[in-house]
């Protein structure tokens, strides 16, 4: 949801703060290496637990309540040293489309989470939602982008090996495209940015509206 345009800072300035509100270091990262140190970006996760969608049976329905609720409690808690909030959130849909796949919170969890991806076409969604810390209204700014991949088989030693390790540790659906299961990850449609945890077009409004150039290449 987009309540009204936020006007653009005319350049990049030092004393500009992102608050990335999550304690995703994946998504810090990435931030890190678009951005290359333009402005100052603080990952921090809110406090508060988040709540089950009441939409849980579809994906985009889902995805979007998540992600209104974590930018409204950003923005409650938000301390007037930032410059902006940030939030995102990314979800899977089993293959059957029958029910969303989230963060796994246990091995044996993460496991059947693969084995349930392995080897169909799954859709991935991403909410990215941002606000300004400089307006009383605080507009919203929401983008939702949704990819299509497959998972190929790894087969059982390594999958064993990759579960044991902790890789599936903060990943949707157990798995991260950009690292470890990169190998056996293709991308059928959509954007990899998206299935890493950001929206594209929700960066890209931060990104114009702060003066930012980002380095397209990862």
């Amino acid at each position: 949801m987009r309540h009204k345009a936020t006007p653009p800072l005319k350049n990049v300035d030092e004393a500009v703060k992102v608050w990335l509100a999550s304690n995703s270091a994946r998504r810090s990262d990435l931030l890190e290496r678009r951005w290359l140190s333009q402005v100052e970006v603080i990952s921090q996760g809110i406090d508060g637990v988040e709540p089950r969608p009441s939409s849980y049976s579809n994906l985009v329905d889902a995805v979007r309540e998540t992600c209104a609720w974590k930018i409204r409690t950003a923005l409650s808690q938000i301390t007037p040293s930032f410059t902006v909030a940030l939030t995102s959130d990314t979800l899977i849909e089993s293959p059957s489309g029958e029910h969303l796949l989230g963060q796994p919170d246990s091995l044996e969890s993460a496991r059947m989470m693969l084995l349930e991806l392995i080897g169909t076409p799954h859709r991935i969604a991403t909410c990215t939602a941002w606000a300004m810390n400089n307006d009383s209204e605080v507009p919203i700014h929401e983008h939702i982008e949704v990819a299509v991949a497959r998972l190929s088989d790894p087969g059982d030693v390594w999958l064993n090996h990759y579960l044991t390790k902790g890789g599936w540790r903060g990943k949707a659906g157990g798995y991260d495209a950009g690292g470890d299961f990169s190998p056996w990850f293709t991308i059928i449609e959509g954007s990899l940015l998206a299935v890493l945890g950001f929206a594209v077009t929700g960066l890209e409004t931060l990104e114009e509206t702060l003066g930012i150039e980002p380095n397209t290449s990862i």
